[in-house]
């Protein structure tokens, strides 16, 4: 990996746009593809506005080299805050990374499963610390490139700061408990208005997250309007 990075780097618009043209190349926002190409942590908030980006009709263009390319932005300032937005991330980055360096699949698929083990270990209202956790570590083996994502004992030391109260990134990202996004979500029993998202099929927090009922809109069950045959 770190004779490919140098070697990139001796050409590293040329390696651009030899991605960019390549046919089976995954859809991933540039910037990041630079950050992958650079050896450097990608921002995966990043990753996820980009996946969505389809709601949105903008454009931007930049510029590498005499190139110039074009690409769809979101209009909207998405964030990876629960353990569907981190998979849903985490899936695109990775074939992004498997495109970039095939003999490392091992250890991106490794370590997303590491990841979501522990999204599975954590009640939901606690899984803003398993992603600020992927956040650090995914930092720490983009700063040391004697790392890799599975070296997972090279992380207890973040492990602890984050999931143990005395740590000190305990509250790190935690939510607002007031003007956040969740603040006026009521207990999941007691919501009885229907989730016109979830109905569409385009709502992004889980059925605990959201503020509306995951129920039909016709009769209220646990499925889609789209899948109601009352």
């Amino acid at each position: 990996t770190n004779k490919l990075l140098n070697n990139w780097l001796k050409d590293f618009k040329g390696v651009i746009r030899r991605y960019d043209f390549c046919p089976s190349r995954p859809e991933f926002p540039l910037g990041e593809l630079k950050n992958i190409l650079g050896g450097r942590c990608i921002n995966l908030d990043a990753v996820l506005a980009y996946h969505y980006a389809s709601q949105s009709t903008d454009k931007r263009t930049e510029k590498v080299g005499e190139l110039e390319f074009s690409f769809a932005t979101s209009s909207f300032a998405w964030a990876v805050e629960s353990s569907a937005d981190w998979i849903t991330a985490w899936g695109r980055a990775e074939r992004a990374y498997r495109f970039v360096f095939p003999f490392r699949v091992d250890e991106f698929r490794q370590y997303g499963e590491f990841i979501s083990q522990m999204f599975t270990q954590h009640q939901p209202e606690y899984h803003f610390r398993v992603v600020q956790f992927d956040k650090a570590v995914r930092k720490r083996v983009g700063s040391c490139r004697s790392l890799l994502l599975t070296d997972f004992s090279g992380f207890a030391d973040l492990q602890a700061s984050h999931f143990f109260p005395s740590g000190t990134q305990y509250n790190t990202g935690a939510p607002a408990k007031s003007g956040g996004r969740n603040h006026d979500r009521a207990p999941r029993g007691q919501r009885t208005e229907a989730c016109r998202k979830f109905n569409q099929g385009t709502c992004r927090r889980s059925a605990d997250a959201c503020k509306y009922a995951h129920s039909c809109l016709k009769c209220g069950k646990s499925h889609r309007e789209s899948e109601c045959t009352t």
